[in-house]
């Protein structure tokens, strides 16, 4: 079997994609397409980090039958005088519990995934219509009123500058009153009063694409977490899989720091309102749960592979 061969068939038997088999080796997904496909070849290098990862050897020639059989024969004698491969697993309910839950969390975060998927179209649609918006909303001292292109006026009247308490909405002949109790909208009406309308649009449209950026970062993590507990939920939790796949998650949620603080520092820069002020508290908790789950998942991995058990 040729080397190009050898590399796919490797790959197809871990599960991996291109882009994942690669990245263990320090090459891009196209370079081990390149491989498999036999346009290109693995420098003895590269042949040697798979060996030492997936212990598998490139070079190795294939044997004869005969050679095989001895071979088998020997590795025989050789597993008698080791300790037989067990199952080390939780008390029988605990452990159906376990799985259980397992699946339910890996079904919650596909619907999370659908809805979240379901979300881009509409501040896709939000990111085009927000200029229009902006250019045709007038905001005086105790009022905002937006005008629609058929010409129809939306009034908002509050008791004092910057919308708060009492208000009154009014539109064509409906008339409607409450009160604000969270003056987040009058404290940025305050600010956007005098404000050249470019850059509120410019501080609008790239607080989308960054809202954009971080829904999509959530459903490449929903899409890891579900892959995850559906795993867990099979024979062991503890593969090198599941191990890179929280590794993954914890990358995404530093991610989504960053853009949080982005729209927190963009907020404060172009309106003068703070949007969050955890900075993204919350997440670095969860991203430090999930760095100490890899470690321990990858440690679980080893721990079988050193006791020739498989542990749950």
């Amino acid at each position: 079997m040729s080397i190009s061969k050898k590399i796919a068939k490797l790959r197809k038997e871990l599960k991996l994609t291109t882009e994942e088999f690669g990245k263990n080796l320090g090459v891009t997904g196209r370079m081990v397409a390149r491989w498999e496909n036999n346009t290109s070849t693995p420098s003895d290098a590269q042949i040697d980090k798979i060996k030492n990862i997936y212990g598998i050897d490139l070079r190795e020639v294939p044997k004869k039958k005969e050679v095989i059989k001895k071979e088998i024969v020997k590795k025989e004698e050789i597993e008698k005088d080791l300790p037989k491969k067990e199952n080390y697993s939780l008390d029988k309910n605990d452990s159906k519990g376990l799985k259980t839950l397992s699946r339910i969390i890996s079904i919650f975060a596909k619907i999370l995934k659908v809805l979240l998927i379901i979300a881009i179209p509409f501040l896709v649609i939000l990111m085009i219509i927000v200029p229009f918006i902006i250019k045709n909303i007038e905001i005086g001292d105790n009022y905002l009123t937006y005008k629609n292109p058929s010409g129809e006026i939306l009034t908002i009247q509050g008791e004092d500058f910057s919308l708060s308490g009492k208000y009154t909405v009014k539109y064509k002949d409906e008339i409607t009153t409450g009160e604000i109790k969270y003056d987040l909208l009058g404290e940025i009406a305050k600010t956007i009063k005098n404000m050249d309308n470019t850059k509120i649009i410019v501080f609008a449209e790239v607080s989308l694409v960054l809202t954009i950026a971080s829904v999509v970062l959530e459903i490449v993590f929903f899409t890891y977490l579900s892959k995850l507990f559906k795993n867990i939920s099979e024979k062991t939790p503890f593969t090198l899989q599941n191990a890179d796949f929280l590794k993954k998650m914890t990358y995404i949620l530093i991610f989504n720091i960053v853009i949080e603080i982005l729209l927190n520092f963009l907020s404060k820069l172009f309106i003068n309102v703070e949007m969050s002020n955890n900075y993204g508290f919350n997440s670095i908790i969860v991203m430090m749960v999930f760095a100490c789950l890899s470690h321990i998942f990858r440690y679980g991995y080893n721990l079988q592979q050193n006791t020739n058990s498989d542990i749950y």
